[in-house]
């Protein structure tokens, strides 16, 4: 091959791929949030898993007791199943957001699979509230490069967690430190810092018994509570894909 023939290919195959969409596009544009504005006394409570009636309602409860809004990542199948309880997490002025719609880890699945767990539980939400969610948080934090180009085809900002309480299962390597609410409540004020984003879940009573302290602790320590929308609102965040503990 000629060093003139050469040259003439690789111009070609240049402007063929100018324009074109790189594999790597969707992943670059993707955001993955895990703190927000650290120079700001706020923190954001959330809770996954839900709806379920005999933990959201009173959490949702205690929430509309103290004046605190906070943001539900809800699972599919369970928001189905408990469309009112999507329509009062909203109405009280609550954020929503994607959790997947059987809560699977979707860094074990494929794209098509990923496609429509993030889809089902948007067209669900979207029925109840009118409104299609903008944040979603990957079962357990995992997610990869299909992951991200899946939420950024939705407009989906993945949110992780800064702080999280370990209240989710008894085979959580946490549980073991947190049967009681009150080391819940020590967990969470002791590591809350400006803009932490606060993991918690829909699923057990050791949550609902803590929460009022947490909420009273936090803001005595001089924290604002508020919502997701709210914590990323003002400044841009902190955004990097990389999994914190």
């Amino acid at each position: 091959m000629t060093q003139r023939l050469l040259v003439f290919l690789l111009i070609i195959i240049s402007f063929a791929t100018i324009g074109a969409a790189k594999p790597t596009d969707n992943v670059m544009a993707a955001k993955v949030v895990w703190t927000g504005d650290k120079t700001r006394p706020q923190v954001a409570l959330t809770f996954d898993d839900g709806p379920k009636p005999e933990y959201s309602i009173p959490i949702l409860n205690i929430l509309d007791q103290f004046g605190v809004k906070a943001t539900f990542f809800v699972i599919g199948r369970e928001a189905r199943w408990h469309p009112d309880l999507i329509y009062r997490i909203v109405d009280s002025g609550h954020d929503i957001a994607n959790h997947t719609y059987s809560h699977y880890r979707l860094d074990s699945l494929s794209r098509k699979q990923i496609d429509e767990e993030f889809a089902a539980t948007n067209d669900i939400i979207k029925s109840v509230t009118g409104k299609t969610p903008i944040y979603a948080r990957p079962p357990g934090g995992r997610f990869n490069r299909v992951v991200l180009e899946e939420a950024y085809k939705y407009g989906l900002t993945i949110i992780g967690w800064s702080v999280n309480a370990g209240d989710y299962t008894t085979t959580s390597k946490y549980f073991r430190d947190t049967k009681k609410a009150e080391e819940i409540v020590s967990r969470i004020v002791g590591s809350c810092h400006d803009g932490d984003i606060i993991l918690m879940h829909n699923g057990g009573g050791p949550t609902a018994q803590a929460l009022p302290q947490i909420i009273m602790s936090l803001r005595k320590k001089g924290f604002e509570l508020v919502t997701i929308s709210e914590l990323l609102k003002k400044n841009p965040p902190n955004i990097f894909a990389a999994k914190k503990n």
